[in-house]
């Protein structure tokens, strides 16, 4: 892993550098893959109060994940080198 973050519901993220793969261990236990991004992954963090998870990848990418009631869309994809 990356990186690992919890939310205000206690839902834990982590981020998988070899995989591109961002998963959710849930408070019951359940374990799922919430998002596979195409690029490698150096951080995932969350920064707000509206559940979105912003993780950002080896290429300068960063990706907002909007998730709410278990329903996820990957809502970003911007090149932030700039």
């Amino acid at each position: 892993p990356v990186a690992t973050e919890v939310d205000s519901n206690g839902n834990i993220y982590v981020a998988d550098r070899a995989t591109g793969k961002v998963h959710r261990k849930a408070t019951d236990g359940t374990i799922t893959v919430i998002a596979e991004l195409s690029l490698g992954l150096d951080n995932v963090w969350l920064s707000d109060d509206e559940s979105n998870l912003y993780v950002s990848g080896n290429n300068n990418d960063l990706w907002r994940i909007r998730i709410s009631n278990n329903n996820i869309r990957v809502l970003i994809s911007a090149d932030v080198s700039n």
